[in-house]
């Protein structure tokens, strides 16, 4: 069933999954601690993209959908945008100092038209429309 199958594409994921997915559209996303993010069929339990995205570090909290790409980041800082469709890369950005304050390990936001991301000593905000940084 959906189940087994679910459990045999998280084990093939090859490293460990240490948050959570956004689902939506009949797809579950999430991210796991090799830096790699996979998109699973909701209904089939298959993998939805070709293969997984590399977002270049370990991935804790779960992604968000926003339009059509899919936010997220990752312990070591660096924000990521993916296509939901099919895992290419939109944007990636590593803001600050990444060796004097904490990752990213908790969901980013979207408020009033702009993306932030929670990190331990300072959020990071982006405009939507850009991504580029708001200073």
């Amino acid at each position: 069933g959906r189940t087994h199958q679910l459990r045999v594409h998280l084990a093939a994921a090859g490293a460990p999954i240490l948050g959570g997915s956004c689902v939506d559209g009949g797809r579950v996303t999430f991210g796991d601690s090799g830096g790699r993010v996979h998109s699973l069929a909701t209904d089939t339990g298959k993998l939805a993209w070709e293969k997984a995205a590399d977002v270049g570090g370990p991935v804790e909290a779960s992604p968000i959908l926003v339009g059509s790409v899919l936010y997220g980041g990752t312990v070591n800082r660096i924000c990521w945008g993916l296509k939901a469709s099919d895992g290419s890369p939109v944007w990636k950005e590593a803001p600050g100092d990444r060796d004097n304050h904490g990752g990213f390990t908790r969901p980013p936001l979207f408020v009033d038209g702009k993306l932030i991301f929670p990190a331990e000593g300072a959020p990071y905000a982006y405009q939507f429309t850009t991504a580029a940084p708001l200073r």
